[in-house]
C-alpha cells in the first residue's frame, strides 16, 4: 500500500497525475465498502461452519439457509420457540 501511495506521490510531482480529493475519497469509501462486505461473509461462512460440525451430514445450502433465516429473525425481533 505504501509503495502505491509513494508511486501516486512522484507522479503527481512529476506533473502526470493530478491529486483529487473526490476520487480519493470515492476510493476509501470503496475500500471500507468491500472490507465490510468481505467481514460480513466470513462471518456467514464461519456460522455455516460451526452448524456443519453440529451436524456432519446437513448440506451447505441447508446450513446457509439456517444461519440465515435465524439471524433474520433474530434482527427482527420475531420469537421463535
Amino acid at each position: 500500500m505504501s509503495s502505491v501511495i509513494v508511486n501516486v506521490v512522484r507522479l503527481s510531482a512529476a506533473g502526470i497525475v493530478e491529486f483529487n480529493p473526490v476520487i480519493a475519497a470515492g476510493i476509501f469509501v470503496g475500500v471500507v465498502a468491500l472490507s465490510a462486505t468481505c467481514f460480513a461473509i466470513m462471518k456467514i461462512c464461519e456460522k455455516v461452519s460451526k452448524e456443519k460440525d453440529n451436524d456432519p451430514n446437513i448440506s451447505t445450502c441447508i446450513a446457509l439457509k439456517k444461519v440465515l433465516v435465524s439471524e433474520y429473525l433474530k434482527n427482527s425481533g420475531v420469537i421463535v420457540s
